[in-house]
């Protein structure tokens, strides 16, 4: 029987292509921003040359709009796009969450029995809420519960995913490389949605390796972002061979992670996954 983390699967592989192909896209719509003020010269000129009615003030308008824009489309492309880079990071670990309890749904609709030993079995849900429920959605409710109870939530990194990944019999090692950009993109993603970049205390003792100073604002590079993108992908196919192993079947032969680009000068340890968010 295929496992039903297949599906899943597939589904994460194809938002990580859309949210490549929108990043790209939008990098290159940016870069030919930077072209408007000629563009609109050079269609002055051929209005011009075929009789256009269009006034000077319409012309100077849409010249300064032009302008505007290619200024900013610089600005974004000289200090890197940080913007679209920092928006992504944002949506890659939204990715990894979801994908994550992806997992833990379909361990628990392949091996049922899970639920009947602990720590499913303690947990109750209001026979309300249980009755309204589809039978995925149930066990959506348990997985978060388990995060409650394991207080997943409080943790950083893979240390939440592994904390209730253990409960299901998919817990396992993650190289330290991956361990530390997985702990980083937790911190730049809650940097970036809940305090707007700004460097604070909780960052700069997360993620000493940055070298980042309190106050300043952190932005995502391409290089950031890069490290960040195959951490997650490095991850998945974790996942993917604990699901192999789960159901009994060779991971010989499967792909092996590769090694981060540069080295790392210090590496995650659990116990940093273990700080309080």
């Amino acid at each position: 029987m295929p496992s039903r983390f297949s599906e899943f699967a597939h589904r994460f592989h194809d938002d990580l292509h859309e949210m490549e192909h929108v990043l790209h896209l939008s990098i290159r719509g940016l870069l030919q921003a930077t072209a408007l003020p000629q563009v609109v010269d050079v269609l002055a000129e051929y209005d011009a040359t075929r009789g256009s009615t269009r006034s000077p003030a319409e012309l100077e308008r849409e010249r300064e709009e032009a302008k505007a824009e290619a200024a900013f489309a610089a600005k974004e492309r000289e200090r890197g796009f940080p913007v679209l880079y920092g928006h992504a990071a944002v949506a890659l670990w939204a990715a990894l969450e979801t994908v994550f309890e992806d997992a833990v749904v379909a361990t628990l609709q392949d091996f049922p029995e899970l639920l009947r030993e602990k720590p499913l079995a303690k947990i109750t849900i209001p026979l309300g809420e249980y009755e309204v429920m589809t039978p995925e959605e149930r066990l959506r409710y348990l997985v978060r519960q388990i995060s409650r109870n394991t207080n997943a939530d409080l943790k950083r990194g893979a240390g939440r995913f592994e904390a209730v990944l253990e409960c299901v019999g998919m817990g396992g090692k993650t190289d330290a490389a991956t361990r530390r950009d997985l702990l980083e993109l937790s911190y730049v993603r809650n940097l970036l949605v809940h305090r707007r970049g700004i460097v604070d205390h909780q960052f700069v003792s997360g993620c000493p390796w940055l070298n980042s100073t309190l106050g300043e604002r952190f932005l995502v590079t391409e290089a950031h972002y890069k490290r960040y993108s195959k951490a997650v992908g490095d991850y998945f196919v974790e996942l993917l061979k604990r699901d192999l192993a789960r159901h009994g079947l060779s991971t010989e032969g499967f792909p092996s992670k590769s090694s981060n680009e540069g080295p790392h000068e210090s590496a995650a340890s659990p116990a940093d996954e273990e700080r309080v968010t």
